[in-house]
């Protein structure tokens, strides 16, 4: 490790890539308020001579066009909102916007994508495609930004062919890199449920009606969708996340708030779980004597990869790492990440870039307040995601 050339030259800019990743770090910001970060972003990619784009939908969208002249174009995807934690670790770079930390990793994610684009431009004169660098916000926060930015054209003029996206993972050894063919992330819906009943006196039970059993009946009607209903070979998920009922001991709650979230891969079961949702709350509500409201909201789309880019991504590892850092993934995740919306317009890929070290105390999981990565993923995320695109770019010219 330490030898590839692309490696050689990323390492030069070591010092660059760990100030912008600091910075980032010190000064996180919400979904959708992004304001002073994409300024930032922006003025990177003007330092270095692209065709930047701001204010791109939902607001804070930015793009970045290294324009070679080439025909064709592929993308770097990056996400740029941080999460509404209060950091517990003490360190130099620290969050300063109290409440607000990077435990996602985007902080990394921006530093690669600009790691990258600084690399590239350096190597223009090599390059066979077009270079588009998407900033995307609002990430953790359905719907998310993805969507809007898609529909506002960011894949168009010129139009890309290949999305290359990658996230920080800390379940993965630093110096490794996981991959998967086909499904890696589920699709993530998200569903909310209000029950009506009569209410009545807690002693009295038989005179009135008592939502929390209702409510009670559904979340475990609800249970029987996945492991009775869908066949085990196609993973899925019904979790209530929140349940909310009653005002007092000795009343019988009235109505019952509760919402959760569906997950799946297979788009046939992402159809038939709202489906046997309404169906359980129609026949129970109904049997008890109470009404019911019902609402389905499709969130991101599994995020599947395609296995012929997945190849590249393979064999710049093997180059740039060692054969020893190609991790293969088996287990597709259930959570959700909206560069699913990319991945249904453009094949593309997902590099799970691996930030555990156990000596450096990387150890925490993401969004948790302890979060933080071994900054030598900083060069080996990069490294690897350039010569990937050099390979996919090279090859299919």
């Amino acid at each position: 490790m330490g030898k590839h050339p692309v490696l050689k030259r990323i390492k030069k800019h070591e010092e660059t890539l760990i100030s912008i990743r600091r910075h980032l770090h010190r000064h996180p910001e919400l979904s959708n308020q992004e304001e002073n970060t994409a300024a930032y972003v922006a003025e990177m990619l003007h330092n270095l001579d692209l065709k930047v784009q701001t204010h791109i939908s939902p607001g804070h969208g930015v793009t970045g066009l290294l324009d070679v002249g080439a025909k064709r174009t592929v993308a770097i995807r990056s996400d740029m909102d941080a999460l509404p934690i209060l950091e517990a670790r003490e360190s130099s770079y620290r969050s300063q916007n109290e409440g607000v930390m990077h435990a996602c990793g985007h902080d990394c994610h921006m530093t690669i994508a600009l790691g990258a684009a600084l690399v590239f431009t350096e190597m223009r004169d090599q390059l066979a495609a077009n270079i588009k660098f998407i900033f995307q916000p609002a990430e953790e926060l359905p719907p998310g930004g993805a969507r809007f930015m898609i529909e506002e054209g960011v894949l168009q003029n010129p139009p890309v062919e290949a999305v290359f996206g990658y996230h920080m993972d800390p379940f993965i050894p630093v110096g490794q890199i996981g991959i998967k063919d086909g499904a890696l992330m589920a699709n993530a819906d998200y569903f909310y449920i209000t029950i009506y009943a009569e209410g009545g006196h807690a002693a009295y039970p038989h005179r009135g009606q008592d939502g929390v059993l209702i409510g009670s009946m559904v979340v475990q009607a609800l249970q029987n969708i996945t492991s009775r209903e869908i066949e085990a070979t196609r993973p899925a998920v019904v979790s209530i996340g929140e349940f909310k009922a009653g005002d007092a001991p000795n009343v019988l709650a009235h109505k019952v708030e509760m919402s959760g979230t569906a997950r799946s891969f297979d788009d046939e079961v992402r159809v038939q779980i709202p489906q046997r949702i309404d169906n359980i709350l129609k026949h129970l509500t109904s049997m008890m004597g109470a009404s019911y409201e019902f609402q389905y909201h499709e969130g991101y789309p599994a995020v599947d990869l395609n296995p012929q880019i997945n190849q590249y991504v393979r064999s710049a590892v093997r180059d740039v790492l060692g054969e020893d850092a190609l991790l293969e993934l088996t287990v597709p995740k259930m959570g959700g990440e909206d560069l699913g919306y990319f991945l249904r317009e453009v094949p593309g890929t997902m590099l799970r870039v691996g930030v555990y070290n156990p000596d450096k105390d990387c150890i925490y999981p993401l969004h948790h307040p302890r979060f933080d990565v071994d900054e030598n993923s900083l060069l080996y995320g990069t490294a690897t995601l350039i010569q990937s695109i050099l390979n996919y770019v090279h090859d299919r010219r």
